[in-house]
C-alpha cells in the first residue's frame, strides 16, 4: 500500500517536498561556512516560529475547507450514479413484469417493446455517463445500439447534431413514448396509476443525472484554490530557512523539513481529484465499470433458455415448504439449508426430491 505508485499523489508531491529538505541542509552547511550570513542578508527574521505557525494555521484551515468539500463531492456523485442506475434498472424490470402477461397473445409486440427498451435505456445510460465525464472523447459500450431500426438512429443522430439537443432527454422521451405507446396497444396490462410509477423513477433517475452534472460543471472556487497554491509555494522555501535556524543536524533537518511540506501537498493534491470524480484519473470513479454493470442486468432481462426469449421466470416454492409449520422453518434455518460459501442449494433428501415433483 505504501509503495503502490498507481492512484499515489506521492511522486508530484515529492517534486516540492525533497527541494525544501534539501534547501535546508543547504542552509546548514552555508551557516557551517558562515555563520553570520543571515545577519548579512537580513533574513535572520525568518527564524520566527510565530510566523511559521500563523502561516501553517492558515493553510491547514484552507486545506481542511477544501478537503471537506473534495470529499463531499466524491461521495455524492458515487451516489448519484448508483441511484441513477438504480432508478432506471427498476424502471426496466417493472416493465418487463407489467408485459408478462401478454407473451402468451401478443409475444411479438411484447418482445419488440422489450427488445427496444434494453437498446434505448442501455443508450441513455451510457450517454449519461458520456455527459458528466471531463474527457468528452470518452464513449461507452452500448447495449446492440443497431438494433434498433434505421429510422430511429438516424433521429437520434439528428437531433444531437444538426439541432443540438440533449441525448439523455431526447432517448428519456422516445422511451416515455413507447411505453405510452405499448400502453394503448395493450401490451402493458397495468393500471395506469401503477404505470406512472415507472415514469416517476425514469424522471428521478434524470434528476440524479442532472446533479451529479452540477458536480461537473462547477469547479472549486479558484479564489481558493489560488491563495492555497500560493501559501503552499510560500511555505517550500520558508519551513527550510525555519527548521535549519533551530536544528543544527543536517538530517533531522531534512526530516522535519520534508514532513510538512510533505503533508501539505499530499493533502491538496488529493482533495485536488477526489473534488472532480468523473475526470480520468486512477483514483475518480470507474464510469466504464457502472456502463458494463448496468449493460449486465439489462442483459439479465432478457436471457432465456432460447434466443429471444426473456427470463420471467416465476418463483414458486416447492409441496414440501407449503406443509412445514413455523417451528420447522426455524430449524431448517438453524441447520443452514443453504450453503454460504458456494452460493448453491444444499442437496435435499430422496423423500424431499420425490415430494417436489
Amino acid at each position: 500500500l505504501l509503495f503502490r505508485r498507481k492512484g499515489s499523489v506521492f511522486p508530484r508531491v515529492l517534486t516540492f517536498a525533497l527541494p525544501s529538505a534539501l534547501l535546508s541542509v543547504v542552509l546548514l552547511f552555508i551557516e557551517d561556512l558562515s555563520p553570520a550570513f543571515r545577519e548579512d542578508y537580513g533574513i535572520h527574521s525568518l527564524t520566527s516560529g510565530r510566523v511559521w505557525s500563523a502561516t501553517m494555521t492558515v493553510i491547514g484551515s484552507l486545506l481542511g475547507f477544501r478537503i471537506k468539500q473534495a470529499l463531499g463531492r466524491f461521495w455524492e456523485g458515487t451516489g448519484l450514479l448508483h441511484q441513477m442506475q438504480g432508478e432506471w434498472f427498476d424502471s426496466v424490470s417493472c416493465l418487463f413484469a407489467f408485459s408478462r402477461a401478454t407473451m402468451g397473445t401478443k409475444r411479438k409486440e411484447c418482445e419488440e417493446f422489450r427488445h427496444t427498451l434494453v437498446r434505448l435505456v442501455s443508450l441513455m445510460h451510457g450517454s449519461a455517463l458520456e455527459e458528466i465525464k471531463s474527457n468528452s472523447l470518452v464513449s461507452y459500450e452500448v447495449f446492440d445500439i443497431y438494433g434498433l431500426d434505421n429510422a430511429t438512429l438516424r433521429y437520434l443522430q439528428d437531433s444531437k447534431d444538426q439541432s443540438g439537443f440533449n441525448r439523455v432527454q431526447v432517448i428519456l422521451h422516445m422511451i416515455q413514448v413507447l411505453m405510452t405507446y405499448n400502453l394503448d396497444n395493450g401490451v402493458l396490462k397495468i393500471p395506469p396509476p401503477i404505470l406512472s410509477r415507472v415514469y416517476q423513477t425514469f424522471s428521478r433517475g434524470l434528476v440524479n443525472l442532472l446533479n451529479a452534472r452540477k458536480i461537473s460543471d462547477t469547479h472549486f472556487p479558484f479564489p481558493f484554490a489560488q491563495v492555497i497554491t500560493l501559501l503552499l509555494l510560500f511555505q517550500v522555501f520558508f519551513t527550510p530557512f525555519m527548521m535549519s535556524s533551530i536544528i543544527t543536524n543536517k538530517m533531522a533537518a531534512f526530516v522535519v523539513s520534508f514532513v510538512p511540506v510533505f503533508g501539505c501537498f499530499s493533502l491538496n493534491f488529493a482533495a485536488a481529484e477526489l473534488e472532480m470524480p468523473f475526470g480520468d484519473d486512477d483514483n475518480d470513479l470507474p464510469l466504464e465499470e457502472f456502463q458494463a454493470h448496468m449493460n449486465l442486468s439489462l442483459m439479465m432481462l432478457i436471457a432465456g433458455d432460447t434466443p429471444g426469449e426473456a427470463s420471467d421466470h416465476l418463483p414458486a416454492c416447492n409441496h414440501i415448504a407449503l406443509k412445514k409449520k413455523p417451528d420447522d422453518l426455524v430449524q431448517h434455518m438453524l441447520d443452514q439449508t443453504f450453503d454460504r460459501r458456494s452460493g448453491r442449494p444444499s442437496q435435499l433428501s430422496e423423500d424431499e426430491m420425490s415430494n417436489t415433483h
